[in-house]
């Protein structure tokens, strides 16, 4: 828990008030007050006058006659003094059980990293190229066509296509090997080569996620036919067409224009596709959480954590959409 130190003088009330400056830099625009009563701890935003201007105007102090608001927090136990984290633009005071008991700083802007995915669109035949070979070819890929950092002047951006040789697929009656795997980045741009291989690294584990469960068909006449537990050479399986690969980083919503500070846009092509009927659905969205929640430490960046995990959408070729997230498994909420 970060706690924030301020060199202004604190002034008390009776009732245990003290005044705590402003910090744009951090996203706090305006000074608040903590106040304190027994084990009960509140923020509160500076008193007022009938004209709107804080009282006294020009001091640092937090001139309340009462106790000010009903959001007080009232544990039975403390565990310590609260503390300040200005990154969530929160006081809190443990509590028993190990937890914290929180309250809101006003006027106070969150900071905290934001990480999303999404998969989905069309679907994409991969053939027999799955699992660890689908990841490790899809990662491959991009690498090649996505530079390490080596400059701080400027975004740097992943520039051309990509291409996996020699995928076996069915076509008709027949086994072909002819196939081609197009890996595409349409827009890119990222800071540090740590976040280029976080990105890269989602990427792929959604590519090789996308490719299983009801993604996945044994064709008419293989030998796999009827066996529940087909050899992977009778397997073949249909991905994704788009993958998105999204970082925020803890100050993005203080930018003049809000959004991803790194990310990497990728779509995903088989040339010679066979002549069949592709599907793609979303029932893999909950393995595939399981699978970025691996990812996720890469993307914590100068102890900068996640604000609440990656966030996964699955778009499926008929347009309806599933969503979940690793921190719990709950939907994102939109944020990004």
């Amino acid at each position: 828990m970060t706690t924030f130190q301020t060199s202004v003088a604190t002034a008390a009330t009776s009732y245990g008030c003290s005044y705590q400056k402003d910090n744009p830099d951090s996203g706090v625009t305006s000074a608040y007050c903590i106040c304190s009563q027994g084990q009960s701890t509140i923020t509160a935003a500076l008193p007022r006058n009938s004209a709107g201007d804080a009282i006294p105007s020009g001091t640092n102090s937090c001139p309340y006659t009462g106790w000010p608001g009903t959001a007080a927090i009232a544990p039975t136990t403390t565990l310590g003094p609260a503390s300040t984290n200005i990154a969530a633009c929160q006081v809190c005071a443990p509590v028993v059980v190990n937890e914290d008991s929180c309250t809101s700083i006003p006027n106070c802007t969150p900071q905290g990293a934001v990480a999303t995915a999404s998969i989905g669109s069309s679907p994409v035949n991969v053939g027999t190229l799955t699992g660890t070979a689908l990841y490790t070819s899809v990662s491959s890929a991009l690498k090649s066509i996505c530079p390490s950092v080596t400059q701080t002047t400027a975004l740097t951006q992943c520039s051309g296509s990509a291409t996996v040789p020699n995928i076996a697929y069915a076509s008709g009656d027949d086994l072909a090997t002819d196939g081609e795997l197009l890996v595409t980045v349409d827009i890119s741009g990222y800071n540090t080569t740590q976040l280029r291989d976080a990105l890269i690294n989602s990427l792929a584990t959604s590519a090789q996620q996308a490719a299983t469960g009801s993604n996945c068909y044994v064709p008419e006449g293989s030998a796999g036919i009827g066996s529940p537990a087909p050899n992977p050479k009778d397997t073949f399986c249909n991905s994704a067409w788009f993958y998105e690969a999204n970082y925020f980083n803890p100050w993005w919503r203080q930018a003049a224009d809000p959004g991803p500070t790194d990310f990497i846009h990728a779509t995903i092509e088989f040339h010679t596709v066979p002549q069949s009927i592709l599907q793609f659905v979303c029932d893999f969205i909950d393995i595939a959480i399981d699978a970025l929640a691996i990812v996720e430490p890469e993307f914590i960046v100068a102890d900068a954590e996640l604000e609440e995990g990656i966030n996964l959408i699955c778009q499926t070729n008929e347009g309806k959409e599933s969503s979940a997230s690793t921190a719990s498994g709950s939907n994102p909420d939109g944020t990004a």
